[in-house]
C-alpha cells in the first residue's frame, strides 16, 4: 500500500463558485389598495392577501376593503392566477394618493393602484396622476358622474394632460362613487392577471365581462361618444350581453400595463447581466453583446406573450446601419442597436458606462371593432 506522501491538491485544486441569484422580476400582478378605513386587526405597514377570507379577518366583511377585494378575487383570471397579491395599505388621516403611493412603493411593488374609504377630489386625483406617470404602475380613476368626461371633468382633464397611466372609468350604475370604485377594482383585477412567461397571454379588455358587476344602464349612445373622446372605459349592456368598452384617447389600459411590464423586465434583465457575471463584463463589443442578449431574451418573450409582433416599421425614428431596423422589425418584431464601443467618449469610458442601447419594438396591437360588406347577386 502506497503512503500518501503528497495530496493531489499539491497539483490540482478545484473551487466551486456559486452563481448569484440576481434581482427577481417586478411583481406586476400585485394590486395596491390604499385605504382610509381602520382595520379591525392591526396591519403594518400593509397587508398582503390572496383570498377574500384573509381580507375579512383583517378588515371585516362590512368594509369597502372587503367589497373591493371581493370584486378582485371574483374575476377569472385575477392577479392570483399569476402569483399576484392584493396589497392593502392603511392610509394616515392626512395622506393623499400621492403620499400613500410613494410610501407604499418603498416597501412593495404593484402594477395598479386603487383607493378606498373616501372619495378624493379632482385635484388630489390629478396630483396622483402626475405622480404615477413616472412610475411603472397604473392609477384607477373611477367616476360616477357624467360630468367627469365633459370639459373640465376629472377624466377629461387627465386625458388632456397626457397622463396615460391614470385610467378613467365611468360607472353611473347605482349612482355612487363607491359603486364606481368597486367596478374599476374588477376591471383592474381582470387586466392585472397576465403571466408574461406564457404564450399568447396578453389581454385586451375590450368587450370582456366582469363577474359580479352589473352593466351600467345609465350610459346612452351620446355618452358613449363622450366617453371615447375623454379616454374612459365603461361597462354597459351590448346587444343581449354586456362588456367593457375601452377608449384609446388616453391609450388603451392593456397597452399601458404591457409596456410597464416590458420596461421593468428589460431593466431587471440588464441589471442581472451586470450583477450575476462572476468576473466582469468588458467594455468591448463582446461585452456589449452580453447586455444586448439579455435585452433580446425579454423582447423575444414579449413576442411569445403577444405583446410584440413582426410588422412594418412606420415611424420616422430610425437608428443603426442601413435597413437593419426595418428588416428586423418586419422579420422578428424588434431590433437592438448600440453605439460601437470605439466611438465612445473617453469620459464615458473612464466612468465605465456602457454605450447607449437603443431598442425598436413593434406592438402586436389588438382588434376592437370590425366592418364587413356583403355583396349579393340575384
Amino acid at each position: 500500500m502506497l503512503t500518501n506522501v503528497q495530496p493531489i491538491t499539491n497539483f490540482v485544486t478545484v473551487t466551486i463558485v456559486p452563481s448569484a441569484a440576481g434581482q427577481p422580476a417586478y411583481a406586476y400582478n400585485n394590486i395596491l389598495l390604499i385605504d382610509k378605513e381602520t382595520p379591525i386587526v392591526s396591519v403594518s405597514p400593509f397587508g398582503a392577501y390572496t383570498n377574500i377570507a384573509q381580507v375579512a379577518t383583517d378588515w371585516g366583511t362590512g368594509s369597502e376593503a372587503y367589497a373591493q377585494a371581493a370584486a378582485i378575487f371574483n374575476q377569472v383570471p385575477n392577479p392570483t392566477s399569476a402569483n399576484g397579491q392584493l396589497i392593502i395599505w392603511p392610509m394616515l388621516p392626512n395622506d393623499t394618493i400621492t403620499t400613500a403611493v410613494l410610501a407604499a412603493s418603498n416597501d412593495v411593488f404593484f402594477g395598479g393602484v386603487l383607493f378606498a374609504g373616501y372619495t378624493p377630489n379632482d385635484a388630489e386625483v390629478l396630483a396622483g396622476a402626475n405622480t404615477v406617470q413616472s412610475m411603472m404602475t397604473m392609477l384607477a380613476n373611477p367616476q360616477n358622474l357624467v360630468t367627469a368626461i365633459q370639459g373640465g371633468g376629472s377624466i377629461a382633464n387627465i386625458t388632456a394632460a397626457g397622463l396615460s397611466k391614470t385610467r378613467g372609468f365611468l360607472y353611473t350604475q347605482g349612482g355612487t362613487a363607491l359603486a364606481a370604485r368597486i367596478a374599476i377594482a374588477a376591471e383592474f383585477s381582470r387586466e392585472i392577471s397576465v403571466d408574461f412567461s406564457g404564450a399568447n397571454v396578453a389581454l385586451n379588455m375590450n368587450l370582456k365581462q366582469l363577474v359580479g358587476i352589473a352593466p351600467d344602464q345609465g350610459i346612452n349612445q351620446t355618452n358613449v361618444a363622450l366617453v371615447a373622446a375623454a379616454g374612459a372605459d365603461i361597462y354597459t349592456p351590448i346587444g343581449n350581453t354586456q362588456g367593457i368598452t375601452t377608449s384609446g384617447a388616453n391609450t388603451f389600459i392593456d397597452q399601458i400595463y404591457n409596456l410597464n411590464w416590458l420596461q421593468g423586465a428589460v431593466q431587471v434583465a440588464i441589471f442581472n447581466a451586470l450583477a450575476t457575471t462572476a468576473t466582469k463584463i468588458p467594455q468591448t463589443e463582446p461585452g456589449m453583446q452580453i447586455l444586448k442578449s439579455a435585452v433580446a431574451t425579454v423582447l423575444q418573450q414579449a413576442v411569445t406573450a403577444g405583446v410584440l409582433a413582426p410588422g412594418a416599421w412606420n415611424s420616422s425614428t430610425t437608428f443603426g446601419p442601413g435597413t437593419a431596423l426595418v428588416d428586423n422589425i418586419l422579420q422578428i418584431g424588434w431590433y437592438i442597436y448600440s453605439q460601437p464601443v470605439n466611438q465612445q467618449a473617453q469620459s464615458a469610458r473612464v466612468a465605465r458606462q456602457a454605450p447607449l442601447i437603443q431598442v425598436a419594438a413593434k406592438l402586436a396591437g389588438a382588434i376592437n371593432t370590425s366592418a364587413t360588406i356583403i355583396f349579393v347577386n340575384q
